[in-house]
């Protein structure tokens, strides 16, 4: 039996064994998952390289009552007052272990968040991610 093509590219499969292994509930989503080729350009000795890698990705989603609920109770770091919504982050990528050889990112836009009283910036921390690294 021929399985049809799942639209995101890398099939339900592995969204769902992603899914698993970053511990999601029904408050994430995973949006899109593919491999894409990569361009890295840096400065040698002035001359510029150009290194292309493949990564496979999973782009993830909060849901918008998720967000609500987790800027409800967020409080800022500075002086503990109540945060609002402020837009997002631009896109983040998150580099996860190697998957059959290709390295592995988890891609998301995370909500920023302003304190009422005094103004201090920050954004909502990912399910995935330790508190000491960004």
């Amino acid at each position: 039996m021929i399985r049809p093509r799942h639209q995101h590219g890398l099939g339900p499969d592995f969204e769902n064994l992603v899914r698993s292994q970053l511990k999601l509930d029904d408050n994430w989503l995973i949006a899109a998952s593919g491999i894409e080729e990569i361009e890295h350009k840096t400065q040698r000795e002035g001359i510029e390289v150009v290194e292309k890698k493949t990564v496979a990705y999973c782009h993830i989603e909060a849901s918008d009552k998720f967000k609500d609920e987790a800027c409800a109770a967020a409080r800022c770091p500075g002086c503990g007052g109540k945060m609002c919504r402020r837009g997002y982050r631009e896109l983040r990528a998150w580099q996860h272990l190697s998957v059959l050889g290709q390295v592995f990112e988890i891609r998301a836009k995370m909500v920023r968040l302003e304190c009422v009283e005094c103004g201090q910036y920050s954004s909502q921390q990912a399910p995935w991610e330790s508190p000491s690294k960004h």
